[in-house]
């Protein structure tokens, strides 16, 4: 866990590097090597009261206080390994999706049982954040579109663990924020510091949460999924019918969907490049914009018949 909590801060650090402001002075891992290719405890340490100072305290300050207990004689190998291990995630931009840190947390809980920890998917969570908040029924008062109403919110889960819930309502609101012509960039500080509450049972889980919302600063967890939970449920006349809608995209289309890492990898490996790959994806988001300008009309789909009750069965 502790080597969880220090990777993660270890990402984060090369991330915010000469960032605005007060993080203009933080040195990235490779102005940090010495002579013989290592970054000492010392210097990690001394950049990381940089940026506390600035902020980021739910995930440089528990980090700092792991890094400060391990013997110098042993830092040099482990640091070395932590930032081959940020760099890889980086590269292969592993930490845009928010299920990398939950899935590695809860393999790491081991009485998780006793905890009651139970981890939630990004799926299910984007359902259930499309049924608790809905396009066409907002909160009495409020409008998806007005900044201040979104501002004025509290959304609060009290067992968040690694945040997936909370992850899950915030892209929801910034969908239906963008959706009624709004800028969901602009209310990130705000949902950040004030309409996002979680504690947890586990203070390392909510830490890793805080910093999987920091991540969604970057714009980059993508709305496919989350519009594609959304319109089971717009595009349905009945709960019958969403359920059949439902059961169908997590089936058919997920087996679709587990094809395109294949289909990339393969590409890549016999063109020895990204070209081809890349082409492919724009193929594949022009495709997407018919279908969801498709979707996005204003009409339902054909209802199902209704399953009759046990006592109307013949």
């Amino acid at each position: 866990m502790a080597a969880t909590i220090l990777a993660n801060a270890f990402v984060f650090h090369e991330t915010l590097a000469h960032g605005p402001g007060g993080l203009g002075s933080v040195k990235t891992w490779e102005e940090l090597r010495n002579g013989a290719g290592n970054v000492s405890k010392a210097a990690t340490l001394t950049e990381w009261r940089k940026i506390l100072e600035v902020n980021y305290w739910p995930i440089f300050d528990i980090a700092r206080r792991i890094l400060q207990v391990i013997p110098t004689s042993h830092t040099a190998a482990l640091i070395a390994r932590l930032i081959a291990t940020a760099e890889k995630l980086l590269e292969n931009r592993l930490m845009r999706s928010h299920d990398l840190t939950g899935a590695v947390f809860q393999r790491l809980i081991v009485d998780r049982k006793f905890l009651a920890a139970y981890y939630t998917t990004p799926s299910s969570a984007a359902l259930l954040a499309a049924l608790a908040l809905p396009d066409s029924r907002p909160f009495p008062g409020l409008s998806w579109g007005t900044d201040s109403d979104l501002r004025a919110l509290r959304i609060g889960d009290f067992a968040c663990g690694t945040g997936t819930l909370l992850s899950s309502a915030y892209q929801r609101l910034g969908q239906l924020h963008e959706l009624h012509g709004g800028d969901a960039e602009q209310l990130h500080p705000t949902m950040m510091s004030s309409v996002l509450l979680g504690c947890d049972v586990l203070p390392a889980a909510a830490r890793l949460a805080a910093s999987a919302w920091l991540h969604a600063a970057e714009r980059s967890l993508g709305a496919s999924l989350g519009l594609g939970i959304f319109y089971t449920l717009a595009r349905a006349p009945d709960p019958v019918t969403a359920a059949s809608l439902s059961a169908f995209a997590q089936s058919v289309g997920y087996l679709l969907a587990a094809t395109g890492p294949l289909l990339l990898g393969y590409l890549h490996s016999v063109t020895a490049g990204w070209t081809v790959p890349v082409w492919v994806l724009v193929a594949v988001v022009a495709v997407q914009l018919v279908t969801g300008w498709l979707a996005g009309r204003d009409r339902t789909v054909p209802g199902l018949a209704p399953v009759p009750a046990a006592d109307q069965v013949i």
